[in-house]
């Protein structure tokens, strides 16, 4: 869950949250600094959160998986949850 939640890996996440996206796309919007794409993008490979396609031109792109569609639902509620002024 801490890798998840490291800001480059949320981001990206949260770009392919509302659809698909090719990876030079997903590397201009992460920070130079931190964990490099390519390690990004194994390790949610690897979790079964996305999957790797190739488009037009042969460019790689990301999707996220179902499973990587319910997690980021389940994350995102969460986090309305916890920014939300209602007490239970």
């Amino acid at each position: 869950m801490d890798f998840i939640l490291q800001p480059s890996v949320w981001g990206i996440l949260m770009e392919l949250k509302w659809g698909d996206r090719f990876e030079r796309d997903l590397i201009e919007k992460i920070p130079q600094e931190g964990i490099a794409f390519d390690e990004i993008r194994d390790r949610l490979l690897e979790l079964g959160l996305v999957y790797r396609f190739r488009g037009g031109q042969n460019s790689p792109y990301l999707c996220l998986t179902d499973k990587g569609q319910l997690l980021m639902d389940r994350l995102i509620q969460a986090q309305d949850i916890l920014d939300s002024d209602d007490s239970i």
